[in-house]
């Protein structure tokens, strides 16, 4: 993940809004390793949101994430990515109920 400074060349785009990782991409167990809470810890420093981008099965990691940041905004990109056009699963539902309550992810 990208580390940023409070003087960093980032932080002097206006259009610069957040940072996101394909967490998609990664094992299970990523998004609560040491290495990356350390780098969500440094973007709340600096008050950067951080988009989370997701697939349906990741969603529970996801609350372990927001639930150690609380003061860190988070953005869930594409509601996480339920598999349209099949059944609603029911984890998925609770776990974006779960999300919604949040007040550091955006709605």
């Amino acid at each position: 993940m990208l580390l940023l400074k409070s003087d960093s060349f980032f932080l002097k785009i206006r259009y610069f809004k957040g940072v996101r990782h394909i967490l998609q991409a990664e094992e299970t167990g990523f998004m609560l390793s040491p290495s990356f809470l350390n780098s969500i810890a440094q973007l709340g420093k600096l008050d950067i949101p951080y988009d989370i981008l997701i697939h349906q099965n990741q969603i529970h990691e996801a609350i372990g994430l927001v639930e150690r940041f609380k003061h860190q905004i988070f953005v869930l990109d594409h509601l996480g990515k339920p598999k349209i056009g099949q059944t609603i699963d029911d984890a998925w539902v609770q776990g974006i109920q779960t999300l919604g309550k949040y007040e550091n992810v955006a709605k």
